[in-house]
């Protein structure tokens, strides 16, 4: 017995008697027991700690190779309509290009007429 448990027994002999005292400390030892028992099915070992850290490093695992696929996937999306916006951006260009030379030859155009206009009179 240790010392608490010696001071408790004492304290309930002198109140109850030394068979009571034995019973009751009997009682309170076996209930304790059974509250242990009842929760130690759900108490995490080392063991059970190493089997969650296994499979957490398994899951991660998985996650991260899925990530990287999809991040793959994305990065090659993105490539592909950026090279679409380059020839769409090119093509606007070679437009505008031209519309430019159109309108340069209209005001050249016109120009000439104003300066034969000018000058015939």
């Amino acid at each position: 017995m240790t010392a608490l448990e010696l001071n408790t027994y004492e304290i309930f002999k002198s109140k109850l008697g030394e068979e009571e005292a034995k019973t009751v400390l009997q009682f309170v030892e076996e209930k304790t027991s059974e509250k242990i028992a009842q929760q130690r099915d759900s108490w995490a070992t080392k063991q059970d700690l190493g089997r969650l850290e296994v499979n957490y490093r398994q899951e991660d695992t998985r996650t991260e190779s899925g990530l990287r696929k999809d991040l793959f996937a994305v990065e090659t999306n993105l490539r592909t309509e950026i090279n679409k916006l380059d020839v769409k951006i090119t093509d606007t260009k070679a437009e505008l290009i031209r519309w430019m030379f159109i309108f340069w030859i209209g005001q050249l155009a016109a120009i000439i007429a104003i300066v034969k206009l000018f000058f015939a009179n």
